[in-house]
């Protein structure tokens, strides 16, 4: 792979910092050109400036967050300097982390704001599903998260270390991060197609992306696991899958319960929306 985009004297580029940057630029574009439609007619509501200072929130709990989880179930990284546990350009960030991470700065943000929380979820969630799809790119070229075995035309052979610390190249191996970042834009698209066709109630899309995000998890842990996750003694499941379920628990139950009690977005002028009770 190529974790080394440049390397000028005492300076490193590394490619995985700058996918992630290229990730959370993009997302944020994104949910700047979603605002409009979570104002209403008169165009009060969520600004884009709420977008920009939020997602700095988003981007620092979420990194913060996600690379203590990751240092936290890593046991090599537990065991290692301080140093080397916030070394995030060294690739290694966990999912589990960077969620509640940025589901933390969503809920103080819109607090603190006075914004209702679901409308400010359900702007960024899309977002935040496009962002997760151009970053897993960056996990590919890092050579981490690859997948198990295959004998299957595309598979890639990565750089590892074994347990003792030598350098190898492992079997040709799923690209893991590549079938990730499919499956997210296709979650992206469709989480697009139900933005664009009107929010149904408050909390439609976070509760989407819970859902879309354990599915898509729990089948990479199918092509991952034994290799870069670990399963869970005496089950057939990784300690991710467990953690999917509950999400998909979570995500399922918020959808319905959010349908049952919320209410109908419908479009005003072709601009915003506004709200109107379900009868």
């Amino acid at each position: 792979m190529y974790p080394i985009l440049l390397h000028v004297g005492h300076f490193t580029l590394h490619t995985y910092g700058v996918v992630l940057m290229i990730a959370f630029l993009t997302a944020l574009w994104r949910a700047c050109r979603a605002v409009p439609r979570y104002q209403d007619s008169t165009g009060s509501g969520i600004t884009v400036q709420d977008v920009l200072d939020v997602s700095i929130c988003l981007l620092v709990s979420g990194i913060v967050f996600a690379r203590v989880a990751f240092v936290l179930l890593d046991p090599v990284l537990r065991r290692g300097s301080i140093s080397e546990a916030i070394a995030i350009w060294n690739g290694g960030i966990s999912f589990d982390g960077a969620l509640f991470g940025a589901l933390l700065a969503i809920v103080v943000y819109s607090i603190v704001k006075k914004i209702r929380f679901l409308d400010l979820a359900d702007l960024i969630a899309p977002s935040a599903m496009l962002g997760y799809a151009i970053g897993r790119v960056g996990c590919f070229f890092n050579g981490c998260c690859y997948g198990g075995p295959t004998n299957l035309p595309w598979g890639v052979r990565f750089h590892d270390v074994n347990q003792y610390g030598v350098p190898i190249l492992t079997v040709p191996s799923h690209p893991a991060q590549l079938y990730s970042t499919l499956m997210s834009l296709a979650i992206f698209a469709f989480m697009v197609y139900r933005e664009r066709k009107g929010r149904a109630f408050a909390g439609e899309q976070f509760s989407i992306y819970f859902i879309g995000s354990a599915i898509e998890r729990f089948m990479m842990e199918f092509w991952r696991a034994g290799v870069t996750s670990d399963m869970v003694r005496g089950t057939p499941f990784t300690t991710a899958q467990f953690f999917c379920m509950l999400l998909l628990v979570f995500g399922g139950c918020a959808y319905a319960i959010l349908k049952k009690q919320g209410r109908v977005l419908a479009p005003v002028s072709g601009r915003g929306q506004t709200v109107v009770p379900l009868p």
